[in-house]
């Protein structure tokens, strides 16, 4: 990996910690296993939560077939993937609460992109926009290597700045930082569109709270917010 290793130190759930790892374990491993990889396999995979509540609102379609690289043994149905019809129950929520669709939009910018799923599903349900990631630059290149073997593209940024929007999503990212970060970055959005998926808890944040707070303060909103199945996961949608 060419770039300078990142500060070490910290201890999961901490990216801190993650990060570092990531740094190292790229460095004397090929990308082609980041399947396997203890960052990927810990923070961005589902083989451990049930996807039939995504499954209700996707159903049968072809944007979650397995990726052309990166599909772990976690099949859904046999022959969907596991982790894409994960990613397509966010969108299908926010698409069906605001009457929407992602195909739609001019531009949508992802807090924390993970290796890359979400992007590529929106490509394939035929969103053309700009799609911007916003991550640490250890990420940015995974998902850049991804997306290009799937024969798509996305912006990376590794350092916010003020911008507008269609669709601002944060899948357990924005919910694993700071409270100083979150208050740095969302001023600096314009958007009228969010997709937000949280535990209750980050450490000692209390992300319930924090983001009922922002739904207030986003009072110009419609907003559905609702706890997955077995689990203490929660989705909030926003749009106007």
């Amino acid at each position: 990996m060419n770039l300078p290793e990142p500060p070490g130190g910290g201890r999961p759930p901490y990216w801190s910690y993650w990060r570092n790892l990531l740094w190292n374990t790229a460095k004397n491993d090929t990308v082609d296993n980041f399947m396997n990889w203890p960052v990927v396999r810990h923070n961005m995979l589902v083989s451990h939560l049930s996807v039939d509540w995504a499954w209700d609102l996707v159903g049968d379609s072809s944007a979650v077939i397995p990726p052309a690289v990166g599909q772990p043994m976690d099949y859904y149905r046999d022959i969907y993937s596991r982790n894409m019809v994960w990613q397509a129950g966010y969108l299908a929520a926010w698409e069906r609460a605001s009457g929407k669709r992602v195909a739609s939009l001019n531009h949508i910018l992802e807090f924390g992109g993970g290796f890359g799923a979400m992007a590529l599903l929106c490509r394939r349900l035929g969103f053309a926009g700009r799609y911007v990631i916003y991550d640490f630059p250890e990420l940015g290149l995974l998902q850049r290597w991804f997306l290009e073997a799937n024969d798509q593209t996305a912006d990376y940024w590794s350092e916010f700045r003020p911008t507008h929007t269609d669709l601002f999503i944060a899948l357990a990212s924005l919910s694993e930082s700071p409270l100083e970060q979150r208050a740095k970055i969302m001023p600096l959005l314009e958007c009228d569109n969010f997709i937000f998926y949280y535990p209750p808890r980050y450490e000692d944040i209390d992300n319930q709270k924090w983001f009922e707070n922002f739904a207030e303060f986003r009072s110009d909103l419609h907003w559905q917010a609702w706890q997955l199945p077995g689990s203490d996961i929660w989705i909030r949608v926003g749009w106007k």
